[in-house]
């Protein structure tokens, strides 16, 4: 059942999310419904009464940027109590309470030793726009390999994920298998071994809470005029792009070519000739002599090197079926690292 948010009720109860205790809890709601702020408390008063250091995590250095800024809408509710930021430390009354991480630089922290940090926050981890720089390779890999490398074996240690709620289509729900039944506000992972220390909060509201969102910002607002973008920045609904393109191949379908995106996925490219359509899955003719690679480190002299889409026919050919409607994925982690490699081929 949807949820009406009140002025009183619209921030979380961060209590009685973490009252499932788990270690790792992604939070998904809309934009200006208090995930960050919560979450800020939440660190600053684990430090405070138990001592409990942080870690803020982003993937890329260039969105460290705004960092020094991270206390300004929480310091005024402790008046005794001094907050800075220098570089990428923070300070609790001339004390580090925490560090910047960057998931880029994950193998770098796996011979640090971090006794007191049991909180780890990692920000806008999904990513908003196809058209943005998009997730590392082996996103989901580096964030649990941060986890261990901060956390080790002890317990009462959290990993908090916070995003806008964007698309449903991200490396997270598909390599952890997040499942959500039945329009819950709680979804947990299908997968052996995760499902107990793993939960993922989604705040779904309806549109009278949504209309008090948008009049309590101008700017949102005039967001709100803007169907396309105010359906991501507004509405916390799940996009339902993740259906289409997304299908079983033909059995006309013959193998034409691979695609070797890192080394552990390799995607093979099935030409319809007769119906005229491409199919792309996650099966391969491993003895193939067209196997294209997109990164000089994966060149060798069994490969062929893709510096620029547009100077190789089968590419082109390939990219103009997906502009044609004429391209399909196996399944949703296909199309979505697809996606993500025809942003970085700039495709679109």
């Amino acid at each position: 059942m949807t949820k009406t948010l009140t002025q009183t009720n619209r921030y979380l109860d961060m209590n009685k999310i973490l009252g499932h205790q788990k270690s790792i809890y992604m939070l998904l709601t809309d934009r200006g419904f208090g995930k960050t702020y919560s979450t800020k408390r939440l660190l600053i008063n684990d430090y405070l009464k138990r001592g409990k250091k942080f870690v803020y995590l982003r993937r890329y250095k260039s969105e460290m940027k705004t960092i020094s800024t991270f206390f300004d809408d929480v310091a005024h509710l402790y008046p005794d109590h001094e907050f800075k930021v220098r570089g990428w430390n923070f300070y609790i009354d001339g004390k580090v309470v925490g560090v910047g991480f960057v998931l880029t630089r994950y193998q770098d922290y796996k011979g640090g030793a971090f006794p007191d940090f049991d909180n780890i926050l990692f920000d806008e981890f999904l990513r908003e726009k196809v058209k943005s720089v998009g997730y590392l390779n082996n996103d989901v890999e580096a964030f649990l390999s941060v986890c261990d490398s901060v956390f080790r074996d002890r317990e009462n240690v959290k990993a908090l994920m916070l995003s806008n709620t964007v698309n449903e289509v991200n490396p997270y729900f598909i390599d952890l298998k997040i499942n959500r039944m039945n329009n819950s506000e709680y979804a947990y992972s299908q997968l052996e071994g995760v499902s107990d220390k793993l939960l993922c909060f989604i705040r779904e509201v309806d549109e009278e809470s949504k209309e008090v969102s948008i009049k309590r910002s101008n700017f949102r607002e005039i967001l709100h005029s803007v169907d396309k973008y105010a359906q991501v920045a507004i509405s916390n609904k799940f996009s339902e792009e993740g259906a289409s393109f997304v299908g079983k191949k033909s059995r006309e379908a013959k193998f034409e070519l691979a695609l070797r995106l890192n080394e552990f996925e390799t995607f093979g490219v099935w030409f319809d000739y007769e119906n005229v359509h491409i199919y792309l899955t996650q099966s391969y003719e491993k003895t193939t002599k067209n196997m294209y690679v997109f990164d000089k480190e994966s060149h060798n002299d069994n490969t062929i090197f893709i510096d620029s889409w547009k100077e190789n026919y089968k590419m082109k050919h390939i990219v103009n079926a997906f502009k044609r409607g004429q391209l399909t994925f196996e399944n949703t982690n296909v199309k979505m690292k697809m996606f993500d490699l025809f942003s970085k081929l700039r495709i679109f």
